[in-house]
């Protein structure tokens, strides 16, 4: 069963995998890469939500912050 607060982040995220496999038709160029690297950050964050809401019982709010407390730190990895 699904949780009723997951099902937009759940539905963001197959979105964003099906956009994802419409650039495989799509002739290589720069901007496409650019935002096939965007793509894959985007369902990185959506699938770490999901499953720390499913696994851990987390509200999404909680989970999307979890995630952003944890990104700021690998990206300040000198402070404590």
């Amino acid at each position: 069963m699904m949780l009723e607060e997951l099902k937009p982040t759940v539905v963001k995220l197959l979105e964003s995998m099906h956009i994802l496999s419409l650039c495989a038709y799509v002739p290589h160029s720069d901007a496409c890469r650019k935002i096939v690297e965007l793509g894959m950050k985007q369902i990185a964050i959506l699938e770490d939500v999901v499953i720390r809401v499913v696994l851990s019982g987390k509200t999404v709010k909680q989970a999307a912050e979890k995630h952003l407390c944890r990104a700021t730190q690998n990206n300040n990895p000198t402070s404590n």
